[in-house]
């Protein structure tokens, strides 16, 4: 699902359309060189920065020394104009062929980073795309809890803020397919020429990565979709009750009325058909890879 080339083999992906986000771009910091100084910040809750484990280091080694960043890695405070606030934000720069590298969003799953549903904590993402890869610029978003990753209808007294007390109404897609790649590719922080994207959500995101490429057509090379549920009005959506209810929060708040236009716009099963949208022969590079939702080994005591 990446639009990256492996080998012989080249994926067919037609190129992304450059940002038709008209808003501003969101502003980048410069990196933090060190743990400590990110912890300064408190713009990241303490018990929220479990993450931070796999950015920096966690004691001495012969090639740096504890709280220094790992080789290509940053964590990025990322300030958000739609939402007012500023964004944890970890990266991983290209390490070949870095000014033509494209550029790969993934998403957390239901506790944005918060917790252990990560990219960084739950899987071998750095890895592959880090070292495996090598020619993909990686960025991953490290908050929005409980969230969907889409704009919100109502504000919510605790998720809307960072850790300085700062924020607004939640606009997490605004943020994430406009604001953020404004500020990040081509010309931005990443000054790279590519205008490839791809993007990959897991659990709570997977619904969220669909509905991004169905409302912005042409907008990814790749969408790929872990372990999701795209149907989230109807019966689906007290499934979507389980996961705002986490964060003391309601469906209404974040998309209004269950049969409403807002909440019939972020079904990703509703929308199915806008695929086909855009360029000729609609989105490419799409893959969806979820459970039947079967009792399997793991979800008995035994297990």
């Amino acid at each position: 699902a990446v639009a990256v080339n492996l080998g012989d083999t080249t994926p067919a992906a037609s190129a992304a359309q450059a940002i038709g986000y008209a808003g501003q771009a969101a502003t980048v910091n410069a990196p933090f060189a060190t743990q400590a100084e990110a912890d300064a910040d408190k713009y990241v809750p303490a018990d929220e920065s479990g993450w931070r484990q796999f950015v920096y280091r966690q004691k001495d080694t012969n090639d740096g020394k504890a709280g220094d960043r790992y080789g290509r890695m940053e964590e990025l405070k990322v300030y958000s104009p739609a939402m007012n606030r500023d964004i944890p934000v970890v990266t991983i720069r290209a390490e070949d062929n870095a000014e033509n590298a494209p550029t790969i969003y993934l998403l957390n799953g239901a506790d944005g980073g918060t917790g252990r549903a990560n990219w960084l904590q739950q899987t071998s993402a750095i890895d592959f795309y880090g070292n495996q890869i090598g020619n993909v610029n990686v960025v991953i978003p490290m908050a929005g809890a409980f969230s969907y990753y889409t704009d919100w209808e109502s504000e919510h007294p605790t998720l809307d803020k960072d850790g300085n007390g700062q924020g607004g109404k939640q606009m997490w897609e605004t943020f994430l397919t406009g604001e953020l790649p404004k500020a990040l590719e081509g010309s931005g922080y990443f000054q790279s020429s590519s205008d490839k994207r791809a993007i990959i959500g897991m659990s709570m995101s997977a619904s969220s990565v669909l509905v991004y490429g169905e409302q912005h057509p042409g907008l990814y090379d790749a969408i790929a979709s872990y372990s999701g549920c795209p149907a989230v009005t109807g019966p689906a959506g007290l499934g979507v009750d389980l996961v705002v209810q986490r964060g003391d929060a309601t469906y209404e708040q974040m998309w209004g009325d269950r049969n409403g236009a807002v909440a019939a716009r972020n079904d990703a099963q509703v929308n199915v058909g806008k695929f086909n949208d855009g360029e000729p022969g609609g989105q490419k590079n799409i893959y969806i890879s979820a459970g039947t939702g079967l009792m399997g080994e793991h979800d008995v005591a035994s297990g």
